[in-house]
């Protein structure tokens, strides 16, 4: 939802809010001389454009591979083919996402609490994987269950047919 907001230039920022009449001026909280819209949090701001030459810097020396982000990449993601872009991906909008949560309170962005962030959401997501997987092994533990249940009742049923069946030949023969 978040990167749909971005995308659709719909992300409640001073730009959008002034015009709402929900703040008193549509200027950046850091850098009070420019509107604070979309590219601007993002991309041209002192503070943007410090925040991604650190991540850079730190994603390249933890894939051991060098990252160049351009600004397209940086609002809608990548694109090209490049080694772990599903990662590389997720990681922008969380950067985004980092970015933008620490506006409305007028804080300095602090690469290192962007770190946190992703180790918290790495913990997340291993855990989610973990709830995934014994779900799944219940899922399939419930469904040998169903089976062996239905054989059983299978089984049942074409004995009393057959039991039916013979005892009707009898009588016929009687």
């Amino acid at each position: 939802m978040f990167q749909h907001k971005i995308i659709h230039n719909i992300l409640a920022l001073n730009s959008i809010l002034y015009k709402m009449k929900k703040v008193a001026s549509p200027s950046c909280p850091f850098c009070t001389s420019d509107s604070q819209n979309i590219r601007h949090l993002f991309i041209t701001s002192p503070q943007a454009s410090s925040f991604w030459y650190k991540f850079q810097s730190w994603y390249s020396t933890i894939s051991n591979a060098s990252l160049l982000i351009s600004e397209p990449e940086v609002l809608f993601g990548i694109t090209r083919p490049c080694t772990h872009h599903l990662t590389l991906n997720h990681l922008i909008i969380l950067d985004k996402y980092f970015l933008y949560i620490n506006t409305p309170n007028n804080t300095m962005f602090v690469f290192r609490d962007f770190i946190s962030l992703v180790q918290d959401k790495n913990e997340i997501e291993k855990y989610c994987t973990e709830i995934d997987t014994v779900i799944a092994q219940a899922m399939m533990h419930m469904a040998r269950c169903i089976m062996v249940v239905f054989e059983c009742i299978l089984a049942r049923v074409l004995r009393l047919r057959d039991g039916y069946m013979a005892s009707t030949e009898c009588a016929m023969y009687l």
